[in-house]
C-alpha cells in the first residue's frame, strides 16, 4: 500500500510509515491512498481547508474556534465555552483544582473560594472574614447598643437577671454573692450605720479617751481594790499617778522622776564611796580643783597611776657624728609601762646633715623583733623628723611593751656630710 505525500511530492509506501517524521499525519484526500500532513509549528492548531491538498492545514486559532485560556473565568463567563471547546464535550471526573487559576490546599469540608487578586484560593469562613448563619455576639461586639436602648421607664431592677430581691425592707443594700446581687440588711451585709455603739468588749486596742469614763464609773469600784491597813495596794492593783502626791498610794510619772533623779546628785562628794560603771568622760571639760588643793591618783595594793609617759633619750652627743650602726642607745622599760603601746616617736639633731636621709629603727631586743614598719628619718638639711617627707610607722603588732622589755636604737643610714647629736622622744599609753 502507498500514500501520497503533498510536502514532499511523492507516494510512500505503508511499510515506510514507521519512517514518518516526528507529528507527522496520515489524511485522506480524496483520491484513493491516503497522504501524510507534516506536523505544524508550536502553538498552531488543526484546521478544515476544503482548498488544500488533504482538506486540512495547521493554522493560528481565530477567536471563535477555541477559548484562547484555561481558566475558570474563561468557562463561567463564555456563553459558548462548550461549543467552542470543540472535542471537549464532557469534563465529567475532572477536578476543580485543575484549572490553572484556582489553587486549593489542605481543603476541608465548608470552606469556599476566595479570589486574593492573583488567584482562586479556598479559605474557612473565619478567613473569608465571614460568619456562619447561625452565630452569637457578646455586647461588646454591637458597637450602638445603646441607640437600641432607648427607653427603661417603668422596669424593675429586679428585672435584671443577676438581680435577685426578695422581701425587700427600708434601708437595705445590694451585696454580690459571688452569682448575684443580693438584698441584704447592714448587719446582713456586715457593716453599720453611721451612728451606732459599741460594748466594751468590742474595744480591743487603742485608748480610751477620758471623756467617756465618768468618774462614778470608777469610784464605785473603790471598796473592791484590795489594800491593806495603810493604804499600800497589793501587788497587782492600780496606784494614782500623782507628780505632787507623797503618800505610798501615789506613783511619780516618768518625767516627774527623771527631773527628780537630776537633781538628786548634785555633787560627787554626797557620795562617799563613789564608784564609776564606766569610763568618765569629761567631753569638753576637765577635772579642776579649787583653793589650790592638789590632784592626787593613788592606785590601790600595787596598781600603777596609768597616766601616758614619755620618754626623752639621747642617743648621740651634740657635738658627735652619728654614725650607722646597731645598739646606739640600749633603754630599760619598767613595770609601770606594762601594757602600754608605743604611740608615738619622734627624732631631732644639734646640727644638720646634708644629702640623703637618716634612718633610724627601734629595736625590741627582748621579743628580737623591729618596732617600726616605716623607719624614723631626718632629711637633708633638717633638724627634725617631723619635717621628713615620709612619716615614721609603728607597727601595730610589735608596739605593746611588756615589763622590763629592753630595746635599742638602730640607726640604719646616715647623711653624706652626717648631722651632729641626736635624740629621741617616745611616747606610751594604754590601749
Amino acid at each position: 500500500m502507498s500514500f501520497y505525500t503533498p510536502n514532499i511530492g511523492s507516494t510512500v509506501e505503508v511499510g515506510e510509515i514507521e519512517s514518518l517524521a516526528k507529528g507527522t499525519l496520515i489524511v485522506g484526500d480524496g483520491t484513493g491512498a491516503p497522504a501524510s500532513l507534516a506536523v505544524g509549528s508550536n502553538g498552531k492548531v488543526l484546521k478544515a481547508n476544503s482548498g488544500a491538498a488533504t482538506g486540512t492545514e495547521w493554522g493560528s486559532a481565530g477567536s471563535g474556534d477555541l477559548l484562547s485560556t484555561n481558566n475558570l473565568s474563561d468557562v463561567g463567563s463564555a456563553a459558548t465555552s462548550l461549543s467552542n471547546l470543540g472535542g471537549i464535550g464532557d469534563i465529567t471526573g475532572e477536578n476543580l483544582s485543575t484549572l490553572s487559576d484556582v489553587t486549593i490546599t489542605g481543603i476541608a469540608s465548608g470552606e469556599v473560594l476566595k479570589w486574593n487578586g492573583s488567584a482562586w484560593i479556598n479559605n474557612t469562613l473565619a478567613e473569608l472574614g465571614v460568619s456562619a448563619t447561625g452565630h452569637s455576639h457578646t455586647e461588646s461586639d454591637i458597637s450602638d447598643l445603646q441607640s437600641y436602648i432607648t427607653d427603661v421607664t417603668g422596669d424593675n431592677l429586679s428585672a435584671l437577671a443577676d438581680v435577685t430581691i426578695a422581701s425587700i425592707a427600708s434601708g437595705e443594700l445590694l451585696k454580690w454573692t459571688g452569682a448575684a446581687w443580693e438584698n441584704n440588711t447592714l448587719a446582713e451585709a456586715g457593716v453599720a450605720a453611721a451612728s451606732h455603739v459599741h460594748a466594751t468588749g468590742d474595744i480591743t486596742s487603742g485608748t480610751m479617751a477620758d471623756a467617756r469614763i465618768a468618774e462614778s464609773n470608777v469610784t464605785q469600784h473603790v471598796a473592791a481594790i484590795d489594800h491593806d491597813s495603810t493604804l499600800n495596794f497589793a501587788i497587782g492593783e492600780h496606784r494614782i499617778i500623782n507628780d505632787s502626791g507623797t503618800s505610798a498610794t501615789e506613783l511619780w510619772s516618768a518625767s516627774k522622776i527623771n527631773t527628780v533623779a537630776g537633781t538628786k546628785l548634785a555633787n560627787v562628794s554626797e557620795d562617799s564611796t563613789p564608784g564609776l560603771g564606766g569610763d568618765l568622760d569629761v567631753i569638753t571639760s576637765s577635772i579642776v580643783s579649787t583653793s589650790n588643793r592638789d590632784v592626787a591618783v593613788k592606785p590601790h595594793g600595787t596598781g600603777e597611776f596609768a597616766a601616758p609617759k614619755d620618754i626623752m633619750i639621747q642617743i648621740v652627743d651634740h657635738d658627735t657624728d652619728c654614725a650607722v650602726g646597731d645598739g646606739e642607745a640600749f633603754f630599760h622599760l619598767p613595770p609601770s609601762f606594762d601594757g602600754m603601746n608605743l604611740v608615738g616617736i619622734e627624732g631631732s639633731v644639734a646640727t644638720a646633715g646634708t644629702t640623703g636621709t637618716m634612718d633610724i629603727q627601734i629595736y625590741n631586743v627582748t621579743d628580737t623583733t623591729d618596732v617600726l614598719s616605716t623607719k624614723l628619718t631626718i632629711d637633708s638639711a633638717e633638724t627634725q623628723s617631723t619635717t621628713a617627707a615620709a612619716d615614721a610607722v609603728i607597727n601595730a603588732a610589735e608596739d605593746d611593751v611588756d615589763s622590763h622589755d629592753v630595746w635599742r636604737v638602730d640607726i640604719d643610714a646616715v647623711h653624706t656630710t652626717p648631722a651632729k647629736g641626736l635624740t629621741l622622744w617616745l611616747k606610751f599609753i594604754l590601749p
